[in-house]
């Protein structure tokens, strides 16, 4: 079968399924809602990662071509969306100031830092870039020794920023269908291997995030060749070795689009709520879908 035709099936096959699925609530996780991102921009689409500020009403987001859009997102008084306007956008620049090139735009994770600034990570050519802002020179961050052991196609799709500032980020494949995950983190000085998250399921890690207490989350993927199934957990990182963590939410294969990026925030009242972002591949039958769960405490 010719491969373009084999891919167009495929993502029939799991748009069509997506109609049917249903969703699997684990614990006190509740479902908010569910929005389709559209523009009209030609370059819109591919949206790997997400940041929200403290409310859950302004955004980074980040396209796994190097493209950065912020702006601003209408909720309703449930917190559910009803807009997103994009304000700006760019595409990435290298430390020289200009646009990244085909070769080094694979951008994957996101993190927003305290002063405003982002980190990125990309994948085929394996890094982590600081950026000022979304149009401004890149500042490449020290590298850690596990950059080599990186798969080609599956590398820092998650990175997270905690509290006190520490970069955190774990490889999106393991080497083994049940070998653990490394989390590293990085104190400005050193990187270093801070515990294991357990692999199950066939699911990949392609998001992370922190919420305000220290804990982290990571959001998993997987695919089946029909559709995909997301899954979200949380760890408590001052605790060693193999945590297998509180699952929060589980959805069924094709409930939902490829959900690949998360952001973690709080409601007026105090409650945590996580915003996952689908990357549509840039392909008609996908779509750019942001769900919104409201977390356990």
């Amino acid at each position: 079968m010719h491969k373009r035709l084999a891919r167009a099936l495929t993502a029939l096959a799991f748009s069509l399924v997506s109609f049917e699925g249903h969703t699997q609530e684990q614990g006190t996780t509740t479902v908010v809602g569910s929005f389709t991102w559209r523009e009209a921009a030609p370059w819109f689409g591919g949206i790997s990662a997400l940041e929200l500020n403290e409310n859950g009403t302004e955004f980074i987001a980040l396209s796994d071509k190097g493209r950065a859009l912020s702006g601003k997102i209408s909720r309703d008084p449930e917190g559910r969306i009803e807009a997103i306007k994009i304000e700006a956008s760019s595409t990435l620049c290298d430390r020289n100031g200009k646009p990244l090139n085909r070769g080094n735009l694979d951008a994957e994770g996101l993190a927003l830092l305290q002063d405003g600034s982002f980190v990125v990570s990309f994948e085929g050519n394996h890094r982590l870039a600081r950026y000022a802002d979304i149009s401004s020179p890149s500042d490449l961050i020290q590298k850690g020794s596990f950059i080599g052991e990186l798969q080609s196609n599956s590398g820092m799709e998650a990175l997270a920023v905690d509290p006190t500032g520490a970069l955190w980020t774990l490889p999106e494949r393991s080497g083994g269908l049940s070998t653990p995950f490394p989390v590293w983190a990085f104190d400005g000085t050193n990187w270093k291997t801070r515990f294991e998250i357990s692999r199950s399921d066939g699911f990949l890690p392609v998001g992370a995030d922190f919420d305000a207490d220290g804990r982290l989350y990571i959001l998993e993927r997987r695919f089946s060749g029909f559709g995909f199934a997301s899954r979200l957990r949380r760890f408590s990182p001052p605790r060693t070795g193999t945590q297998d963590g509180e699952t929060l939410f589980q959805s069924s294969t094709g409930s939902h689009d490829n959900l690949e990026g998360l952001a973690i925030w709080q409601d007026a009242g105090g409650s945590f709520r996580a915003t996952l972002v689908a990357d549509d591949n840039f392909h008609i039958l996908q779509r750019t879908e942001l769900l919104d769960l409201i977390l356990p405490n």
